[in-house]
């Protein structure tokens, strides 16, 4: 697992346990990410969003292990977590056509 930022990588971490990482693992990631990363700030208004910490957002994608529990976790924190919209075949690009 790893968590990065425009400036580069935040914080990694690996298992050599089994070969998928569990919620478990994900929320011993959260704990050791929560020094390395800033508080949100949910009161500021979203005019001022450049104040708001660089490091303040956790994206996220819909795997099995990124648990409600975590996510709670991650927030006690201060972090906000954004989940990432569900996989759509539809919405993917395959393929650019050019013009013939």
């Amino acid at each position: 697992m790893a968590a990065i930022s425009i400036y580069g990588i935040v914080e990694t971490m690996t298992c050599a346990v089994p070969p998928a990482y569990t919620a478990l693992e994900y929320a011993l990631f959260i704990h050791q990410l929560a020094p390395s990363i800033g508080k949100w700030n949910p009161d500021l208004p979203i005019e001022e969003w450049e104040a708001q910490h660089s490091r303040s957002v956790f994206l996220i994608d819909n795997a099995a292990i990124h648990s409600d529990e975590a996510d709670d976790l991650a927030r006690q924190y201060g972090i906000l977590v954004l989940r990432l919209p569900p996989y759509c075949r539809t919405l993917r690009q395959s393929r650019v056509s050019s013009p013939s």
